[in-house]
């Protein structure tokens, strides 16, 4: 049966199933850190023990659950050395591992990313409904260009619907129409401006 959350599935999530090895999440953030664009991970169980305050028990253990969660790989293992891990990032992750994935409540309703920007941008709070976000799209912007103005606009209405007392539940529904016209507008406005810059450039050349 698929697990349904409130939010998208992420190595946390599926370390957080790790009850008695609290470390290994730790340990795995950790890894991802030092690791960086290499993905490899060496560091010695006296060393990470001392690091975290715990026992190398306790980090054998953590390393062990990683391992057979899959995501450290081990790469090699040296007698006088500390072991080399390949750190597996989730998104390779759930490639091999089908199925074992939560996911998002609702989330085929919010596939559209420009639909999850806007909602995240709002604090969970502006729903943009599809057929608007497919109109925001005709203006021209990017769907980054559009969360980011998403944005500016969210802060000022949000501000001013707050001082007039008008920021209810209703007053946010309609927030993806409202910026929809605004940014029409204002689109507008800077096509009449290129417009006027390019005749008078026009008619500085004719002189």
């Amino acid at each position: 049966m698929t697990t349904e959350l409130n939010y998208f599935c992420s190595p946390e999530w599926h370390l957080a199933q790790l009850k008695r090895t609290p470390l290994a999440g730790i340990l795995y953030s950790f890894a991802v850190r030092i690791a960086k664009h290499s993905r490899h991970f060496h560091g010695s169980v006296v060393g990470l023990a001392e690091y975290f305050g715990v026992s190398r028990w306790k980090v054998q253990k953590a390393i062990k659950a990683l391992v057979g969660l899959g995501f450290f790989e081990l790469v090699r293992r040296d007698r006088f050395s500390p072991s080399v891990y390949h750190v597996v990032q989730h998104s390779d992750w759930k490639g091999t591992h089908p199925g074992c994935c939560a996911v998002k409540r609702n989330e085929g309703q919010e596939s559209d990313p420009l639909v999850v920007a806007i909602w995240n941008v709002s604090g969970s709070r502006v729903k943009c409904p599809t057929s608007v976000a497919e109109a925001l799209r005709e203006i021209g912007l990017t769907d980054d260009e559009l969360a980011t103005a998403f944005q500016t606009f969210f802060e000022a209405e949000g501000f001013n619907r707050a001082e007039s007392g008008q920021l209810g539940r209703a007053g946010f529904r309609s927030m993806p129409f409202v910026f929809l016209k605004w940014l029409e507008e204002s689109a507008t406005r800077r096509l009449d401006a290129q417009r006027l810059t390019r005749s008078r450039a026009e008619a500085e050349s004719e002189e």
